[in-house]
């Protein structure tokens, strides 16, 4: 299972959280840095957990890519998305619902 940790203090805008983003994940070069491609690139992955640490400290835009990680969460039943706030791990994982 692929794992990734993402540090949501550096979503601070548009072009620098998808830079990271896409850096960190490994995104293929015609990723679209945008909310939508970022989406379409959540929802295609397979077996994958990614925490994100500072979530609580995301700024309005990173607040709206979190958005984005929990959305897509909903959609592919093959990814985890953990929030870390707080020094406490929050799970975004659907399956956590039962």
């Amino acid at each position: 299972m692929t794992q990734y940790y993402l540090d949501a203090e550096l979503f601070t805008d548009k072009e620098a959280a998808h830079d990271y983003i896409a850096e960190r994940m490994d995104f293929p070069s015609y990723y679209g840095k945008n909310l939508d491609a970022l989406y379409d690139c959540l929802t295609e992955l397979s077996e994958c957990e990614i925490y994100i640490d500072h979530a609580d400290l995301a700024g309005s835009y990173g607040r709206l890519v979190i958005e984005v990680f929990t959305e897509a969460t909903e959609v592919n039943e093959n990814l985890a998305v953990y929030l870390m706030e707080d020094e406490e791990e929050i799970s975004l994982d659907p399956s956590d619902d039962c």
